[in-house]
């Protein structure tokens, strides 16, 4: 078996020991999330106790022909659930599991996302909704569709009110400083990109399939790329090539 973990570069790069006859192989940090585990000979399955917004190609001759891939991937903040891939010939491929569950994301190196604030009243506009004002709570199949499109390191939350501390509306916010906030009077937003837009557009496609649950959602990873897909890889509704 083996075990890619998020603890940082530091932990487990080389751990390697003996439990019950079976051989375990830790890697972590940014290495794993590229390399998974590097010179490392096919293993029979692979659980990765991180999220990764996508994942490497190099995972698929990682594993043995037959052999399974667990991994929580997330494509924007908050945004997918865990997946069971198989390898096969050429490719790692599977569902999403039926119940949603998440593990903390890998650390690796990169530049932390700058917002640049944009004031609230700037080309503020006002209008109404239908979509659910919570879909990473209460709706995650239409956040992961939403955040396919959303740009990247999306924040989300609420607004409390000042005096009860209480949620008043949720919001979200862009690294380009774009921002929305849905609550009883509708959505009030402002920037250069529509972010309710995108939320709305997942919650009439996922009301336009039939309301999919996660067992019907899966993932393709080739070395070439991998998409997303809905019933069967062939109806793909995302990519990353």
């Amino acid at each position: 078996a083996g075990v890619l973990g998020g603890r940082g570069p530091e932990a487990g790069r080389d751990g390697r020991e003996e439990a019950g006859g079976v051989r375990v192989s830790t890697a972590a940090g940014g290495e794993g999330r590229h390399r998974g585990m590097a010179g490392a000979r096919a293993y029979d399955r692979i659980i990765a106790t991180c999220a990764v917004p996508s994942v490497p190609s190099a995972w698929i001759g990682q594993v043995a022909e037959g052999g399974k891939v667990l991994v929580d991937v997330k494509v924007n903040t908050g945004a997918g659930n865990l997946v069971l891939l198989t390898r096969h010939e050429d490719r790692l491929e599977g569902r999403f599991t039926k119940r949603w569950a998440a593990f903390m994301g890998m650390r690796h190196d990169v530049q932390t996302v700058k917002t640049v604030e944009s004031p609230k009243a700037a080309g503020e506009r006002q209008r109404t909704t239908t979509a659910p004002r919570r879909p990473w709570d209460d709706h995650r199949e239409v956040w992961f569709l939403a955040g396919l499109g959303l740009p990247k390191e999306i924040r989300y939350g609420y607004v409390l009110d000042p005096a009860t501390r209480e949620p008043t509306a949720s919001m979200l916010r862009a690294p380009d400083g774009s921002w929305c906030e849905v609550g009883d009077g509708g959505v009030r937003e402002a920037g250069p990109t529509p972010l309710w837009a995108e939320v709305e557009r997942a919650y009439r496609t996922w009301r336009d399939w039939g309301e999919p649950g996660w067992e019907r959602l899966g993932l393709t990873v080739t070395p070439d790329g991998q998409w997303w897909w809905l019933d069967e890889p062939s109806r793909v509704v995302g990519s990353d090539r």
